[in-house]
């Protein structure tokens, strides 16, 4: 019997670590915190292919990480480095002032359904 839900999963090739902007956030003080909090923001928009949401209608406000940060576990400041490193390599962006979505995150989504 079939349950008939969705999974979205992160498809990352083996050199997803040796990347430019990755090694780049990485060399920052706290960067290995830092990839691993966009990996977990990866993780979170998959479901709404890219765009950061806190349901189907409310995105995450950029203005105001905290409640992003406790969801994910991390220190608002960290989480708060991480978006601004995501927004200057490109990354991320915001759109319309109220949305955070990935550039690239079209080449890491994977799907399928039971």
């Amino acid at each position: 019997m079939s349950d008939n839900k969705k999974y979205y999963y992160l498809k990352l090739k083996d050199n997803f670590f040796d990347q430019d902007h990755i090694k780049y956030i990485e060399s920052h003080e706290n960067g290995y915190i830092f990839s691993n909090i966009l990996m977990k923001l990866y993780l979170r928009s998959l479901k709404h292919e890219g765009c950061l949401r806190v349901t189907e209608m409310i995105p995450y406000d950029p203005k105001n990480i905290i409640p992003l940060s406790k969801v994910i576990g991390h220190d608002p400041s960290h989480v708060g480095n991480a978006i601004n490193l995501a927004i200057d390599l490109g990354v991320m962006v915001i759109k319309e002032g109220r949305e955070m979505w990935f550039t690239d995150i079209q080449n890491y989504i994977g799907h399928s359904s039971t």
